[in-house]
């Protein structure tokens, strides 16, 4: 969808009712999840992809094409950035913490537990290898599904009309904290979280999504498709949750270093995003020069 092709006024009444929309819908899906002890597999996949069904509603309401939501698949290029860029900015933030002393990566206990769970034990030293590929493999289906359900409605309903409505850094800005709010209720009552200091928990994961967000909108912008920001959203939750986590021991600290509610983590992604937000505005300027 090209920011011309709706009015900033529109936008507004489109972005207001999406998020009322979102909220009654992810209320209810934490009900289920909190009261009611909804298995948390389906619980979770249903939260996430009440996002894309509130972007489904407006559309319908407001009468516009499901093609606006940017349906086609996008170049290869895009698609091999959003998986490399995960693994650049996890693979740094881990690395780092274990050579600063902040955790520990790759300790034995870690390697073996994390090779065994995925049944390539008897390889030797290549059984870590082929157990990150048949992670990467056998489980990016999985998380490519449900990423796509929250993408739907971040980059492919959402961050088009935010750029419309404020420019692509206060729109990309507003897209992100809405983002990181949304898991909010999870994060305080769900237990979503480390375990570390919660307030520095709760500031290291804002940090991570509203600075990745930048990346995303970018994606969406450059390739006119919401498939890269879910490819990159699922390889980040793949390569965080599935392989650098179960291979890392937190120090001693109460403040959580790594993973998704991890300091270091969100200072390293936000530096990787500043170049995506600076290409974000740039190309967004060049299409909306200033008035003279």
């Amino acid at each position: 969808m090209n920011s011309s092709t709706i009015s900033k006024g529109q936008s507004f009444k489109e972005i207001g009712l999406f998020i009322v929309i979102a909220v009654l819908l992810m209320a209810v899906c934490d009900v289920l999840l909190l009261e009611y002890s909804a298995n948390p597999h389906y619980a979770i996949t249903l939260r996430m992809w009440s996002v894309g069904i509130s972007a489904f509603i407006v559309l319908a309401l407001f009468k516009r094409p499901l093609a606006s939501l940017g349906w086609r698949w996008g170049k290869a290029k895009y698609h091999a950035m959003a998986i490399l860029l995960p693994v650049l900015y996890a693979g740094i933030a881990y690395f780092l913490a274990d050579a600063i002393g902040l955790a520990t990566l790759g300790s034995d206990a870690t390697l073996k537990a994390f090779v065994a769970k995925a049944g390539f034990e008897e390889f030797g030293a290549a059984g870590l290898l082929f157990s990150v590929l048949f992670l990467l493999v056998g489980a990016m289906p999985g998380n490519y599904a449900t990423a796509l359900g929250e993408e739907i409605g971040w980059r492919g309903f959402l961050a088009p009309r935010t750029n419309t409505a404020f420019g692509f850094a206060a729109g990309t800005l507003f897209t992100g904290v809405v983002w990181g709010l949304w898991h909010m209720p999870l994060v305080i009552l769900g237990g979503y979280h480390a375990g570390g200091a919660l307030a520095y928990e709760i500031g290291s994961f804002m940090l991570l999504v509203v600075s990745i967000s930048g990346i995303l909108a970018w994606l969406r912008t450059a390739s006119g498709s919401l498939w890269p920001a879910a490819t990159l959203h699922a390889a980040h939750n793949l390569i965080i949750q599935k392989i650098f986590d179960p291979l890392t021991t937190e120090g001693t600290s109460h403040v959580t270093m790594v993973g998704e509610f991890g300091v270091l983590l969100a200072m390293i992604a936000a530096l990787a995003s500043v170049p995506f937000w600076v290409l974000g505005y740039r190309s967004w300027r060049a299409q909306h020069p200033p008035l003279l």
